[in-house]
């Protein structure tokens, strides 16, 4: 069984969550924002309209709703 060490009640906590102390986790959320600023992530690219209709012929299906085509 792991048992942790004893809190030190002088010590404060650092402050933010851990990945944001991390020097290597810093740098490579720093690289991935650059990427997001300069266009090259997050730009969405079109949905097909028959892969738009099959994906909502589906949700209504789990829904328990008709189809769009029997209305």
């Amino acid at each position: 069984m792991f048992t942790p060490p004893p809190a030190d009640p002088h010590k404060r906590p650092d402050l933010g969550p851990a990945p944001a102390r991390d020097p290597e986790e810093r740098a490579f959320l720093a690289a991935w924002l650059a990427h997001v600023e300069a266009g090259r992530i997050g730009t969405k690219l079109e949905t097909p309209e028959h892969i738009r209709a099959a994906t909502l012929a589906n949700k209504r299906l789990v829904r328990g709703q008709r189809p769009l085509s029997e209305r």
